[in-house]
């Protein structure tokens, strides 16, 4: 099966890289970690299929949706992808400004539904496959020191549900 994992170029989405190379996926991933990536990559030669890096910013919609295509025309229909870009970055909500808010919508939550809206079509005519979104218990657990981000995580979990019963 064809993996996409958004923000796989370190972290959690570099685990799940590795996880499903090693299980033999063909394996895409976007960041904008170039360095990061590309030294992934390396650690990952030989050890399964090698992973498809792009470079993408995925709060460029257009470039976000031409890389899945790239991905799509390479490697198949894309039929599990982990939305898993994000940025945690600390914040007090006194400093926050309308573009800073935007800025972590933007990167947080809107490539969720984007990537998921962009996959979807090619992935039910391949006969299914799964969107992993990823979410946090920051806000949960209340954290005060970054509602960009907090507010972002809660809204994935009502986006979640609403794609699940579209799709």
């Amino acid at each position: 099966r064809t993996v996409l994992v958004t923000g796989g170029g370190s972290g959690i989405g570099a685990a799940f890289v590795e996880a499903f190379v090693c299980q033999g996926s063909r394996v895409a991933f976007f960041d904008i970690q170039e360095e990061a990536s590309l030294e992934l990559k390396n650690k990952l030669a030989g050890r399964g299929p090698d992973p498809f890096f792009l470079k993408c910013d995925v709060t460029d919609i257009p470039a976000l949706k031409q890389a899945i295509s790239t991905i799509e025309h390479e490697l198949g229909a894309i039929r599990v992808l982990i939305n898993n870009a994000s940025n945690d970055e600390r914040h007090e909500p006194k400093d926050v400004l309308p573009e800073y808010w935007e800025e972590r919508l933007k990167l947080i939550l809107s490539h969720h539904f984007f990537t998921s809206q962009a996959v979807q079509p090619k992935m039910a005519e391949a006969g299914g496959g799964s969107i992993i979104n990823m979410g946090s218990i920051s806000w949960h657990m209340a954290f005060e020191f970054m509602p960009g981000y907090t507010s972002s995580k809660a809204a994935i979990e009502g986006l979640t549900v609403s794609l699940a019963r579209a799709y």
